[in-house]
């Protein structure tokens, strides 16, 4: 199957080809917009959503050094607000020191299209030629490190900084970690390392995903075997499996424990060196 030239691959295509290839055949191929709930109640769920995009501008307004009591003067939720004084509390980026590059994009040419990351917050000190890659997460459960470390995200946001470099210099794989935060969970922040043997296993890995969705005809991407998933999917019924969508209290619990075991069950991760925490 042949991709448009300007056809860009993401953390988030390249998760949902990883979770259920037909949906990134709908989403991503296809392009179609299908109107069903990811869960219910709906109205909560995109209340969820929106603190999600408040704590992060909110980060951003204290990165770029706007003052603190306008920043909390726009916390009116009761969570929001909580999530605020535990970052102020926790002071998760304090003890990191460089150049602070917030809410920036680097994309890279990959296997004949571009490959993106939109990271929340970038440190890097030229000094040490070190990174700091951080991201904010809202979520409600905790997950396992084992479980973000194997996330997409985890795997193309070192890579494609080490390939991109920042304007000033360039990085080596061995000298950038990546920290997940959790607002919700302040102290149980997920660090995870990267170094050359990860860097070089990714740029396998990678490739061999983006050749296989190449080399998938259209209308041959198969739907995935655990129906599970199914449920916080907004094309189930699209799909023939089901109507209803999951609840809300159900959402990061049940997907979560899902995906444990098996989210990069394409990817062979058997000779992927330990990572660090």
């Amino acid at each position: 199957m042949k991709l448009p030239a300007n056809f860009t691959f993401s953390q988030s295509s390249i998760q949902d080809y990883l979770d259920c290839p037909r949906r990134f055949e709908l989403r991503y191929v296809l392009k179609i917009r299908w109107p069903a709930p990811i869960t219910e109640p709906v109205i909560e769920y995109e209340h969820h959503v929106e603190q999600g995009l408040q704590f992060h501008q909110m980060v951003q307004q204290f990165v770029n050094n706007l003052p603190l009591e306008l920043i909390f003067a726009g916390a009116t939720d009761p969570d929001l607000q909580t999530w605020w004084n535990n970052f102020i509390a926790s002071a998760p980026i304090a003890s990191y020191s460089g150049k602070k590059y917030p809410e920036y994009r680097l994309s890279i040419p990959f296997e004949g299209h571009r490959l993106v990351a939109q990271y929340d917050l970038v440190l890097a000190d030229e000094k040490t030629g070190s990174a700091v890659i951080f991201d904010w997460k809202t979520s409600r459960v905790h997950p396992k490190k084992e479980f973000m470390a194997l996330r997409a995200q985890s795997i193309i946001y070192p890579f494609v900084l080490a390939e991109a470099g920042l304007p000033s210099f360039m990085i080596q794989p061995e000298k950038i970690k990546m920290i997940y935060w959790y607002p919700n969970f302040p102290d149980k922040p997920d660090i995870i390392s990267y170094d050359i043997k990860r860097h070089q296993h990714t740029a396998a890995i990678l490739k061999d995903t983006i050749s296989n969705i190449l080399d998938t005809d259209q209308g041959s991407f198969l739907l995935t075997t655990d129906t599970r998933r199914c449920q916080f999917c907004n094309y189930r019924s699209l799909c023939s499996r089901g109507e209803k969508a999951g609840k809300l209290d159900q959402l990061e619990e049940d997907v979560l424990d899902i995906f444990q075991s098996d989210s990069l069950d394409n990817f062979d991760f058997n000779e992927t060196p330990e990572i660090r925490f």
